[in-house]
């Protein structure tokens, strides 16, 4: 699969999971709209300080997720940093299941499929920026020889 085809099938899957629902039949866009509140200190009374730096860095994550994606649409190869930021916030949406688990059992953890295809999202944005892309024979000038 190439690199702009991953980047794609990863926003779509992060466009479809903000209408499913997503933790504790709330959608997704629900708690983005949560996460953004908080962010913005319109929650902050009923979220503990690290909960409330943690929510709204989902924010920050979702925000990450779009200008990521057009980067891999936009520019072709791979870049160090691009893999790492797609990575690093890959294993900040991981840790709500981690949290999660660590507070419920598996049969009443409230996490929804909205959830994990979000999470499938954020794997497919890592692998989109891991996979280098050949250069394009068209564009490079041959060897003489």
């Amino acid at each position: 699969m190439k690199f702009p085809k991953l980047a794609a099938l990863a926003s779509v899957a992060f466009v479809v999971s903000f209408f499913l629902p997503a933790f504790a039949g709330a959608k997704g866009y629900q708690c983005f709209e949560f996460c953004w509140k908080l962010l913005l200190g319109h929650q902050s009374q009923t979220v503990d300080p690290f909960g409330r730096i943690y929510y709204s860095a989902f924010v920050v994550s979702n925000l990450a997720f779009v200008v990521l994606v057009g980067l891999a649409i936009v520019k072709a190869g791979y870049t160090k940093t691009r893999f790492v930021a797609s990575a690093v916030i890959f294993f900040h949406v991981l840790s709500w299941l981690f949290l999660n688990l660590a507070k419920e059992t598996v049969e009443t953890l409230q996490l929804q499929p909205g959830y994990y295809l979000w999470l499938a999202a954020y794997a497919l944005l890592v692998a989109a920026h891991f996979v280098p892309i050949p250069p394009n024979p068209a564009l490079v000038e041959p060897l003489e020889t």
